[in-house]
């Protein structure tokens, strides 16, 4: 004999999203049945009708647009507590969990499947709230309704043409980085009714609470892909909401999160596509390396190309030595769009893991105040570093498309003398 897979019923998604569902499902090895289900109402109200062994049972995870819940047979209730499934539905090693407990529907039984068949049904009224989730089974509390949190989006395309409002409600902060990102990409397709290339200008806000009291990020940026920017424009969003919950500074609780995006079909992009290096501000030269007299000053020329037709764009900067830099020296170019700074993101949770932490981040708040003033996608950076990898000064420079490409130059220091020397191309 072997346990029974969970039918999972999920609301509100298109075919992607739901082959992305099963991927998840595959790769975690979890033991549930993903199929198509209709939605229920955000915080469903109480049932008028108590639960019945034998009864219908879904356990959920969100509501609204996106409805996620576990379905299956109510075992046995006795006092106020619940147990139903015969077996686990995301079993967890302490089992302690938190879920919607639900009267469910059944439309009919699916025949034998490679999992087994399966109670395909859908969610009704509300019991309380499921807080184990064992190898015997789960329990739910009767009437015991947990606060849910509102995960909310508007999204625009064809420049307002076409507009959708959606709304889900997560019933606890351990799925909402999933389940947001699920219900966004759900909204973003739904709304665009194409996966193409194309630019975006995204907003969103998270909130939550921990032991030093509520907090807020507020975030905008904008994307652009080649292939699919309805996907790349929920990456950042995403990041920032696994970073928050497994940050090792304090535990929190989200309470919401709200996303806002434009999309339209043409790639605003710029790449790097030349750099030159100049000791006098005169005579450019496309090099890699330069020597330069200490104290001395660096003149770059970089040059952006769009991708799709126009003008280049043609950007002066210029970074002078600081007379306490030895032997060597770096100046780092970099678009907003390269993905430097997801790394950037990865070193601010993990800095023991990046050797040289990227900057320092000593609580929650100097997290969320990173994330927050972090270089766009739209910014072109320039750095300069000392020979240990210090960075000495900084200088960015926002255009009207995003940037990506990057560019290093390697600045030996002398004594006397000047100018460009000769380096790779």
């Amino acid at each position: 004999m072997r346990r029974l897979l969970t039918p999972l019923s999920i609301s509100g998604v298109g075919d992607r999203v739901m082959d992305e569902l099963s991927k998840t499902i595959d790769r975690e090895q979890l033991p549930l049945i993903p199929y198509r289900g209709s939605s229920a109402n955000a915080a469903p109200a109480p049932s008028d009708t108590p639960p019945e062994a034998g009864g219908n049972f879904a356990a959920a995870l969100s509501y609204g647009d996106v409805t996620l819940a576990g379905v299956g047979t109510i075992s046995y209730v006795c006092e106020g507590k619940v147990l139903a499934f015969g077996h686990p539905f995301n079993y967890v090693p302490e089992g302690n969990t938190t879920a919607g407990a639900n009267h469910a529907d059944a439309i009919t039984i699916v025949g034998d499947t490679t999992g087994g068949s399966f109670k395909l049904a859908n969610i009704t009224g509300g019991i309380g709230t499921v807080d184990q989730d064992r190898f015997a089974g789960i329990r739910a509390i009767v009437g015991d309704f947990q606060t849910t949190i509102p995960v909310t989006s508007h999204i625009e395309a064809d420049g307002g043409l076409s507009q959708r409002d959606g709304a889900s409600d997560i019933v606890t902060s351990e799925y909402v980085p999933y389940i947001a990102w699920l219900h966004a990409l759900s909204n973003i397709d739904f709304t665009r009714d194409e996966i193409d290339s194309g630019s975006s200008t995204a907003t969103w806000t998270i909130t939550g609470t921990s032991a030093s009291g509520p907090w807020e990020l507020t975030r905008s940026n904008i994307f652009t892909s080649q292939y699919d920017v309805n996907y790349e424009t929920l990456f950042e969003m995403q990041t920032h909401l696994y970073s928050l919950l497994n940050q090792q500074f304090e535990d929190i609780e989200f309470t919401g999160v709200d996303f806002n995006a434009s999309l339209e079909d043409e790639v605003k992009q710029y790449s790097i596509s030349h750099v030159g290096v100049s000791t006098d501000g005169v005579t450019y030269k496309g090099v890699r390396r330069a020597r330069v007299e200490r104290g001395g000053t660096v003149y770059l020329r970089v040059t952006l190309k769009p991708f799709e037709g126009g003008d280049n764009q043609l950007v002066e900067l210029s970074f002078e030595l600081p007379k306490k830099v030895r032997n060597q020296a770096s100046i780092e170019i970099t678009g907003g769009a390269s993905g430097y700074y997801y790394y950037d993101y990865y070193c601010f949770i993990y800095p023991e893991e990046c050797g040289n932490s990227q900057t320092e981040v000593d609580s929650l708040q100097d997290l969320i105040d990173q994330f927050e003033g972090a270089p766009k996608n739209n910014d072109l950076v320039a750095k300069l570093y000392g020979m240990r990898g210090n960075e000495l000064s900084e200088q960015l420079n926002t255009f009207d498309k995003v940037i990506s490409g990057n560019r290093n130059i390697r600045i030996n220091i002398k004594n006397g003398g000047g100018g460009v020397k000769p380096g790779e191309g």
